[in-house]
């Protein structure tokens, strides 16, 4: 039987009071996301979910702290200030979602996650839809300072942005077909100090993003966090441990050094046991399940080991997309291609 991992984090998987597409009390898995009047329409209801679900739940919410709905003029938009309050979202429905070139009218957004800043800092993301093509987007990353300004046609900035997807595919769907569907995930620490999105698609894991703030940090990383995306349209799982540890896909910054990180993982010589053990451990009878660590060797102020991930593992390559552990109804934990992460204990949908 395999051994199942401990929980550092009390996770959440239901909106409590519900925002805008997000109702009360929705669960935040299995999602279905498709099957609308064009692929426009498909992109534009997707992310409009993810934000509405990342601002609907119960414990520590991402509060909206700066919103534009591609409508042009004064009122289309609220800029981002200091000391960043929650402001009213103008996404109130998906076509309030709008993809346009740069300096154009488009929609842009800036959520707020307290838990993952340490005191006196402010992280924060800013989606921007500054795109014809609604399958690509931008967005960055503050992870202290906080995004000022922003109009109409510009998006906000921060003095200390990192951009984690510059005008580039962010879609988890193949986005030629409008009835495509598939299942958009999203899991929350109750801290606030962990968020994760998923995407299934055909049985394929399309879309993964992560804001987290780190486990077990070195000293001296000031206002630490770690953020990622990896997405394909429709054709690739995207947590695979040939991606996730020969790609540098976690970005941070200390002081005024932005880095990209590697993700570690248990190993001997020049091999790693995600890939390495396919067989069960002779001992407990189980696969794999092993840490996640986080290293960086080419970034100068940077270089090193930087801390741990909370509450996401390796897996034995044995395991199939969305195998969930224990096997049995309890479904404690789920096999995301080579990541392992807490469930909900629903029966999951790949497709």
């Amino acid at each position: 039987m395999t051994s199942l991992p401990t929980n550092s984090k009390t996770w959440q998987f239901t909106t409590g009071t519900g925002h805008g597409g997000a109702a009360a009390g929705a669960v935040s898995t299995n999602i279905a996301i498709g099957n609308q009047a064009t692929v426009t329409a498909n992109m534009q209801q997707l992310i409009r979910r993810i934000s509405d679900t990342l601002q609907g739940f119960t414990n520590n919410p991402w509060i909206c702290v700066g919103t534009c709905d591609g409508t042009g003029g004064a009122g289309s938009f609220t800029a981002p200030a200091s000391p960043w309050n929650a402001v009213t979202d103008k996404w109130t429905t998906d076509a309030k979602v709008v993809g346009a070139a740069p300096a154009s009218n488009h929609s842009w957004q800036v959520l707020q996650q307290k838990g993952i800043a340490s005191s006196n800092a402010y992280f924060q993301i800013c989606i921007d839809m500054a795109s014809t093509n609604y399958y690509v987007n931008t967005i960055a990353v503050s992870p202290n300072a906080g995004f000022t300004g922003g109009t109409a046609t510009a998006r906000p900035t921060a003095t200390d942005e990192i951009v984690i997807n510059s005008l580039a595919n962010w879609s988890p769907m193949v986005s030629t077909s409008a009835t495509e569907v598939g299942k958009l995930n999203i899991a929350q620490s109750t801290d606030g100090q962990c968020t994760r999105i998923w995407f299934w698609y055909n049985n394929l894991l399309t879309l993964f993003l992560i804001f987290d703030k780190p486990q077990n940090p070195v000293a001296s990383f000031t206002n630490p966090s770690v953020s990622g995306i990896q997405s394909s349209l429709g054709i690739a799982n995207k947590t695979t441990f040939a991606l996730w540890s020969t790609a540098a896909a976690l970005n941070s910054r200390v002081g005024s050094t932005n880095f990209a990180s590697f993700v570690t993982a248990e190993g001997y010589g020049t091999l790693f046991l995600p890939a390495q053990q396919t067989l069960i451990n002779d001992i407990d009878g189980g696969y794999y399940i092993g840490p996640m660590g986080i290293y960086n060797h080419a970034t100068v102020n940077a270089r090193g080991r930087q801390g741990s991930i909370f509450d996401l593992w390796w897996g034995s390559a044995t395991f199939a997309n969305g195998d969930t552990l224990p096997n049995d109804t309890t479904r404690t934990y789920i096999a995301l291609r080579d990541f392992i992460h807490p469930w909900d204990g629903t029966v999951v949908s790949t497709a």
